[in-house]
């Protein structure tokens, strides 16, 4: 077993009958168990006459201890291929026929099924009663079967394998199942193995079958992921992360959370570039086990990398700041401001992520039209600022970002006359690179004033504006500025 592997609590995770709850339906339970037997004992027939399972030579990629890959070629029997090709003849079966009747008439399985399935026309009255037959043979029994033999690629029955199978199905249709979903990191590298974090997310180390799996190697009926994502995103991304959801939940916003707080902890590269449920064959139709997100971000910038040091503070930070996202939401200001801080840096061009930047900064600290760049300046050297000489340099330093690069840039014009602080000349890089500084630290600073203190914009610019003036409410606000996201 890899360390990864060790590490991951849901893998290889050996279930104990205790895992199990009793079935909520104990008569389904046993028509489910009597079915599984027969049309496993049917396909084992199959076998003895020659007509079983095709065997392929397919091809596997091997990491050395180091990460490297090397192809393997495995034979390999398509039991699920062959239970599908079994349909017909499993569903004339008299245990399975016994199974469809009880099914018709279970209130937890035909409310499901009929809610999934029943046609109405534009008022939202029902059309016609649908004949939950042909689904149910085609959705839930050949899907357990097909669990069945991708659990452990046998013919045999097992008690405790049929038990986990059948809680899943119950838990299905009663819309109270648990999905596992794992993200590709691509380019992102920490010193532990694994780290659990806030709500059930993880970020741990890539396993060989995952690596495989999206690929598109190894396992024929998943050739279809070949393609989806860059090769180079899937050699790149020694790490990804975990998380489990309700069927009911919405699966990308939790990973795009957490590569927004990474961003918002540091700087470098990190992104997703594909969603990945758990390689098991899934309940229901019209899944695809594979979400694309919309944001495919460009990763610019150096690697990221989490150290030792910083897996603890990052974990404490991505659970206040998981905490927190409900209120942010509801603060437009705050929302906005982070929004176009993530596309700032997923931005290729520098022109585009000073405007992206700026505009940000203009979001959380600006409610005028008229002298924007003036108050804009003075309101985040007052809050940000650490001392006179530090107030003056970012006073001066936002001004001119505005002026100079951010005004021209949105009216067409070029960054051809670089802002001069000092002896210090910013080229277009440069200004791109310390707006992302100091938007990154902006937005913190914000997340410690909502969390503690404040529930509008307007309560904060007031104290901001008092802040220019007396020190005292500089003082005041600056610490109520400190906090969890320093």
């Amino acid at each position: 077993m890899s360390v990864s592997e060790a590490t991951n609590p849901n893998l290889n995770k050996s279930p104990s009958a205790k895992q199990f709850r009793l079935a909520r339906n104990s008569e389904l339970h046993s028509y489910w168990k009597e079915s599984v037997i027969q049309s496993l004992r049917y396909l084992k027939d199959q076998t003895k006459e020659g007509k079983g399972p095709d065997e392929i030579i397919a091809q596997e990629i091997v990491l050395d201890e180091r990460g490297f890959p090397s192809i393997r070629y495995v034979r390999k029997l398509l039991l699920d291929f062959f239970v599908l090709r079994s349909l017909d003849a499993i569903g004339k079966l008299p245990v399975v026929q016994s199974l469809l009747n009880y099914m018709q008439g279970s209130q937890l399985v035909n409310k499901h099924y009929r809610t999934l399935i029943t046609v109405h026309d534009s008022n939202g009255t029902v059309i016609k009663e649908p004949d939950l037959r042909p689904y149910l043979i085609e959705d839930p029994i050949i899907t357990f079967l097909r669990k069945y033999v991708e659990a452990e690629p046998s013919l045999d029955f097992d008690e405790m394998k049929f038990d986990k199978i059948y809680t899943e199905f119950e838990d299905y249709v009663s819309g109270e199942l648990i999905r596992h979903y794992y993200a590709l990191l691509p380019w992102f590298s920490m010193d532990v193995e694994s780290l659990e974090l806030f709500s059930g997310v993880v970020i741990r180390r890539r396993t060989s079958r995952e690596f495989n799996r999206v690929l598109g190697m190894g396992q024929y009926p998943e050739f279809s992921l070949a393609g989806s994502i860059p090769p180079r995103d899937v050699y790149w991304s020694p790490f990804v992360a975990e998380a489990t959801f309700r069927q009911s939940e919405q699966v990308e916003p939790r990973f795009t959370d957490l590569i927004d707080a990474l961003r918002l902890f540091k700087s470098g590269a990190v992104g997703i570039s594909g969603i990945f449920r758990e390689s098991e064959v899934e309940w229901g139709t019209g899944f695809s086990s594979v979400i694309l997100p919309d944001r495919r971000a460009n990763l610019l910038g150096g690697r990221y990398r989490l150290e030792e040091n910083e897996v603890a503070s990052f974990k404490i930070f991505h659970e206040n700041f998981s905490k927190l996202l409900p209120k942010v939401k509801k603060l437009e200001f705050v929302d906005l401001a982070i929004r176009r801080f993530v596309v700032a840096i997923e931005e290729i061009l520098p022109e585009d992520r000073v405007i992206d930047f700026m505009i940000s900064l203009e979001s959380l600290f600006s409610k005028e039209i008229q002298e924007l760049s003036y108050h804009l300046a003075l309101r985040l050297s007052s809050l940000i600022g650490t001392n006179d000489a530090n107030r003056e340099y970012l006073f001066e330093f936002v001004k001119k970002a505005y002026d100079r690069a951010r005004s021209r840039l949105v009216h067409g014009g070029a960054y051809n006359q670089p802002i001069v602080i000092g002896e210090r000349k910013f080229t277009i890089n440069e200004l791109a690179t310390e707006l992302e500084k100091l938007t990154r630290l902006s937005i913190r600073v914000f997340l410690n004033l909502i969390g503690n203190y404040y529930n509008n914009k307007e309560g904060i610019i007031q104290d901001l504006d008092k802040s220019i003036v007396s020190s005292a409410a500089r003082d005041q606000i600056g610490g109520r500025a400190k906090g969890a996201f320093n």
